[in-house]
């Protein structure tokens, strides 16, 4: 969701190409930053580091620079201002990037105010996106992931595009299995990787198409397995490795955001479990969160089985 913000904040400053990084770090990683690069010592909410400042600012004109966001004192800010993290994180996330498009409040009086009402003004298109930021599920095995799934096949009313990211073996395909069942398909029917077949479709209660963008890259390769049109079809579709539409700017106005995380210790890895069948697996986390007003009754309905 955060590159979401963040492009949604580009096309309204009228820059949709524009590149930046975003790195999210704790009080002593942004302390040491100030301490190196702006001869503060403490840490701060946001630090930018833009790239069209210096002798030769036109050379790369479409690269912005960094943002750095502390997330331990943005979690104090919002805790000081009884707001939540996610407000508080959205509004620096708005200032440090206007940094980087050369808006200072430090310098005049007069450009702090425009720098200020132009948060407003990209806090409110933020607003309009009808994000929820949604809640996550533990699972300790991919029978847990799997049955994750199944809570929210069972939600499912109508039709809906998952988009699931995470890393190689994180659990996206076991949650898929699991959304087939809940979604009423066949519990006789293997429900497998499209890993080489791309695109697998099952008959349920309603239709779901599940997609596998792993080996794929470009919006030609997505127009060549007609994923478009997939998406605009009447049924559930599970797309694995949706990042690479992401990263294409191709994914839909509105859909449902399954990101799969690894719980890892200090020492990581090191936190192990077996499952009920035996099987050694990672702790992970489940985020499911939704862009878009029209299927925020989906969402309601997702997190409610899921919690309960």
């Amino acid at each position: 969701m955060i590159r979401i913000k963040a492009q949604a904040i580009l096309n309204a400053l009228e820059s949709p190409e524009a590149e930046l990084s975003i790195v999210i770090v704790d009080d002593d990683a942004i302390w040491e930053m100030n301490r190196e690069y702006l001869d503060r010592d403490r840490p701060t909410n946001v630090i930018s580091f833009p790239m069209q400042e210096g002798e030769f600012p036109g050379i790369t004109p479409d690269l912005l620079g960094d943002v750095v966001i502390s997330a331990d004192t943005t979690h104090k800010e919002a805790e000081n201002a009884k707001i939540s993290f996610i407000e508080r994180f959205d509004q620096l996330l708005v200032h440090g990037i206007l940094h980087l498009f050369g808006y200072d409040h430090e310098q005049a009086e007069e450009e702090a105010l425009i720098m200020e009402e132009k948060s407003r003004f990209l806090l409110n298109e933020l607003g309009a996106l009808y994000i929820d930021e949604g809640f996550a599920i533990e699972s300790k095995s991919p029978r847990q992931t799997h049955d994750a799934g199944v809570a929210v096949g069972r939600a499912i009313s109508e039709n809906v595009i998952f988009a699931l990211t995470g890393d190689l073996g994180a659990g996206k395909t076991a949650f898929v299995r699991g959304l087939a069942r809940g979604l009423g398909v066949d519990p006789n029917c293997p429900v497998t990787s499209p890993t080489y077949t791309l695109i697998n479709e099952y008959q349920g209660r309603i239709s779901l198409f599940h997609v596998d963008l792993y080996r794929l890259s470009s919006s030609a390769d997505f127009e060549d397995i007609g994923i478009y049109d997939i998406m605009e079809e009447k049924g559930v579709v599970a797309i694995e490795w949706a990042d690479r539409l992401e990263e294409n700017d191709d994914m839909p106005s509105e859909y449902i955001d399954i990101c799969f995380e690894y719980a890892r210790s200090e020492d990581d890895y090191e936190d192990h479990y077996e499952d009920d069948d035996g099987i050694e697996a990672n702790f992970r986390y489940i985020h499911i969160a939704s862009l878009g007003s029209n299927i925020s009754q989906q969402m309601k309905k997702i997190e409610l089985v899921c919690q309960t």
